[in-house]
């Protein structure tokens, strides 16, 4: 089977970014299938450009034996609104695809979302092409911006943004979504679809690294790795940081905060205003990095805004990487109804935006004896290889699509 995967933000192992698109099709690739990844010229994280052939609108290139598509368009920008525009640039770049002869036709095309614009020019080409359409949903557009940012329902963006998901939802052969509970999601909604696949974010254990034994050291290091964004709400942080210096002073502990995003700059300068010298912050790194530096840790540390859209339940690339790391977890993701953490007893679960609760988990953590914590580590490597391990992933997403292709209806709007 030929596919083409649209993901504007899909990356490579040696870059930040999303490896979720490029480990599936790797491992796709080995059961005989051939995947074309079709992404921005722009990495979404670093900004930069992948290739200096600006000249060109599309661009091909083998990433390890991966077919990458580079497409030209504009920069992302540290802006919402630069980000937006080159969302639409992008997406409509993408629609001239039909007129390419350097890519081999394909059986079926996968549009991932979010943005929604990207799934959108996938659904045009598919019915150009008069194959199926799959819609890929990583995170829930647009409920996720208005829960999240306080947008309203009834601004002229969200009510388009509302309608194309809609219309992606009813003309998808099959959807593939990263939530364990995106069926509830659709019945609420009223929506009814043709086909549902659960696939979550997951591990790529031909990209780890391994696992450095944990050990005692003079300091107690809790990392937690994404964008400095809304979602993560990470000035929760810095307030247990102030609660450690106050209350605490005497555990030597520290947040290591790696990544980027608008929110990297006023957080680091709220962090230098307060004196905090127990919060360091990273420029992010490549997922064949990101490993070791996840291994200089004691602890990691996942927290995600309060929000109602979680109650769909959620996973994520990072929490995937901090299971198989072997080290305990601070879950502060009280609103998502999935929580590996506590299910697994590799951690400890806490309430979002609540510094007093993370402050006191990360004095918990701190004071166990390192045998107990090697343990909670031991149990979250367990639990994330026996549900997250992409090679065994991609064998369903195999299975899914070969099933998408029997839809006969495809092209039917």
């Amino acid at each position: 089977m030929n596919i083409w995967w649209l993901n504007q933000h899909a990356g490579a192992p040696d870059e930040a970014g999303h490896t979720r698109n490029y480990s599936l099709a790797y491992y796709l690739n080995r059961q005989g299938h051939q995947v074309t990844l079709i992404t921005s010229n722009f990495n979404h994280f670093s900004l930069e450009k992948r290739t200096d052939k600006i000249s060109e609108q599309f661009i091909n290139e083998k990433v390890n034996g991966i077919d990458f598509l580079w497409v030209s368009g504009k920069s992302p920008g540290k802006s919402y609104f630069s980000r937006l525009i080159s969302m639409f640039s992008f997406a409509r770049v993408c629609k001239k695809l039909t007129n390419l002869n350097q890519l081999p036709k394909p059986d079926i095309i996968i549009g991932s979302s979010p943005p929604l614009f990207t799934a959108d020019a996938a659904m045009k080409l598919a019915k150009k092409m008069n194959v199926p359409f799959v819609l890929e949903v990583r995170d829930i557009w647009p409920q996720a911006i208005i829960d999240l940012k306080k947008t309203s329902v009834y601004h002229p963006l969200m009510i388009y943004m509302k309608f194309l998901e809609r219309k992606l939802y009813k003309n998808a052969s099959g959807i593939i979504a990263a939530m364990p509970y995106f069926s509830t999601y659709l019945h609420d909604q009223k929506i009814r679809v043709k086909k549902i696949k659960y696939l979550p974010h997951g591990i790529d254990y031909a990209l780890f690294t391994g696992v450095m034994p944990c050990v005692q050291k003079d300091k107690f290091i809790i990392v937690h790795a994404g964008k400095f964004a809304v979602a993560n709400h990470l000035v929760t942080v810095l307030e247990a940081a102030v609660l450690l210096k106050t209350k605490y002073p005497d555990c030597p502990i520290e947040f290591w905060l790696i990544g980027e995003g608008v929110d990297y700059k006023p957080l680091q300068q709220k962090a230098m205003k307060e004196n905090l010298n127990n919060v360091k912050f990273f420029k992010p790194l490549s997922k064949n990095k990101i490993y070791g530096f996840m291994q200089q840790a004691d602890a990691l540390l996942l927290h995600v805004k309060n929000a109602n859209i979680y109650r769909y339940g959620a996973t994520t690339n990072r929490l995937s990487d901090y299971l198989a790391s072997g080290r305990p977890l601070i879950y502060a993701f009280s609103s998502n109804t999935y929580d590996p953490v506590s299910s697994s007893e590799c951690g400890i679960s806490i309430s979002s935006e609540n510094p007093e609760a993370l402050a006191q988990a990360a004095v918990l953590l701190y004071k166990l004896p390192l045998e107990q914590r090697v343990i909670m580590g031991e149990r979250g490597m367990t639990y994330v290889k026996e549900n997250h391990n992409l090679e065994t992933l991609s064998k369903e997403l195999s299975a899914f699509l070969i099933e998408c292709l029997s839809v006969n209806d495809h092209i039917k709007y």
